[in-house]
């Protein structure tokens, strides 16, 4: 009956009690509300704060709405790109829509590399050369070999000092005469003098190595003087090794030999310089389709380079552009008409567009909604929290074991009393409510039928 099922429930709630669960789910729901709300109360804020951007300005409310309008007129821009701040692209831009009405229709893969054509001035010093040495025929390895010697020679400061100072040689090979001057040249490093009274004296017991070579005193003249003085051996000592290169670069191209050391350089330099001239094909080439006898050809090659130059700009324009805006520049080039007005305005549109959709997605009647749903759930888990400690505190009670026998004396003496008055009902009423007093404590009057209840304290 329902008596005996409000007390199996006591005992029921005595040994399967439980409301940790509840708890943590109270807590997740509350973490959901607080995280809905501050959400909410972000697209709020982001709804009343403004954009920085020169044409779509104010409200973010009102930018979405001029957005919206604005959307049909800017359908034509289809590239990524929204830097408005951009001044090399404006300056870009303008030059392209000039390049691109001068050549209409140019095959941008025909366009001739301008790094590859020669300029006027490398024609022109080709041209020269070829007069002067066109019928020079030297092998690879001379050539080679002349340009390695021409680096090892000193710079033309050098030459010229040298160009200053007469030296005079006995009849004797440049190898001998360059030995015997740095072996006197080391005994002059050595503190000695090949001069003066003293060496004149002393010169008889000087060592054989030395006194054999004693002749190169008088007989090389530095501008006219013996050759006595570390300065003057110095000299002697480059003089020699200069007529000893220049004498190597002769065997290899036949110079004359009476040039001074300037020229014979400049000579040898230019014809290095044809040489690698010739290995240009594009210049070989630029040279031969070159009509030299017309006074003009010189304005007419550099007409040429000019306009092959112009179009490697409008190429290199183009390219850089369409990193940028590849749609666009496909469009123009098609024979859309496009001012940087309506691009940098188009700019203007996508910078906006892509500001507001990296905004939060979410709508705010959405959340309101989640956050009213969530608040119910956490009222009613409260609720149910709330009688379950209820529940625990009464059946905490019930550890006791004399009040568990205590509670089912009371439960079944007041199954006994009868529905009608007699002396057996008020004898069993009686012990029902001895019994209440001793289990009162553990029996929650919200779980005992109401018409029972009254009957035993009645």
């Amino acid at each position: 009956n329902d008596l005996s099922s409000s007390v199996e429930a006591i005992k029921n709630k005595s040994e399967n009690f439980n409301y940790i669960d509840k708890t943590n789910e109270l807590d997740q729901i509350k973490r959901n509300i607080a995280k809905d709300t501050n959400e909410y109360k972000k697209i709020v804020r982001q709804g009343t704060q403004e954009i920085n951007n020169p044409k779509y300005q104010g409200m973010l409310v009102d930018v979405l709405e001029q957005l919206k309008i604005d959307e049909q007129q800017f359908d034509w821009y289809q590239d990524k790109y929204n830097d408005y701040n951009d001044k090399n692209l404006e300056n870009q831009f303008n030059k392209l829509i000039e390049f691109n009405q001068i050549y209409t229709s140019l095959d941008f893969d025909t366009i001739l590399d301008i790094k590859k054509q020669p300029t006027l001035n490398l024609v022109k010093q080709y041209c020269q050369l070829i007069k002067k040495y066109g019928d020079l025929s030297l092998e690879e390895r001379d050539i080679q070999e002349l340009e390695c010697l021409i680096n090892e020679l000193p710079v033309l400061e050098a030459l010229k000092e040298l160009d200053n100072i007469t030296i005079t040689y006995p009849d004797k090979s440049f190898n001998i005469l360059k030995d015997h001057a740095e072996t006197l040249l080391g005994y002059l490093n050595d503190g000695h003098r090949l001069e003066g009274v003293r060496f004149s004296t002393r010169k008889f017991f000087l060592p054989k190595e030395i006194k054999e070579k004693l002749y190169f005193i008088e007989a090389v003249k530095v501008n006219d003087s013996d050759c006595d003085t570390i300065e003057e051996f110095k000299q002697v000592i480059k003089d020699i090794e200069l007529k000893q290169k220049f004498d190597k670069l002769k065997r290899i191209y036949n110079a004359d030999s009476k040039n001074e050391y300037e020229q014979k350089l400049r000579l040898y330099r230019e014809i290095i310089s044809l040489y690698k001239l010739k290995s240009d094909k594009y210049l070989v080439d630029a040279h031969a389709n070159i009509d030299f006898t017309k006074q003009e050809w010189g304005q007419n090659y550099q007409n040429t380079y000019d306009k092959i130059e112009r179009e490697n700009q409008f190429k290199e324009i183009r390219q850089q552009l369409s990193e940028k805006i590849p749609n666009t520049i496909e469009k123009i080039l098609s024979g859309r008409v496009t001012t940087f007005t309506d691009l940098q305005d188009a700019f203007y549109f996508k910078h906006a567009q892509n500001y507001v959709q990296q905004l939060p997605k979410e709508n705010t009647s959405d959340l309101k909604e989640r956050i009213e749903h969530n608040k119910i759930q956490a009222q009613e888990l409260i609720t149910d929290i709330g009688a379950d400690k209820a529940w625990k505190y009464t059946a905490s009670k019930l550890k006791n074991k004399t009040l568990k026998i205590e509670l089912n004396h009371w439960a079944q003496a007041v199954s006994k009393i009868g529905k009608t008055e007699s002396k057996r009902t008020q004898k069993w009423r009686k012990i029902a409510k001895q019994q209440m007093q001793k289990c009162k404590d553990v029996i929650p009057c919200w779980i005992m039928p109401l018409q029972q209840l009254a009957d035993t304290i009645t």
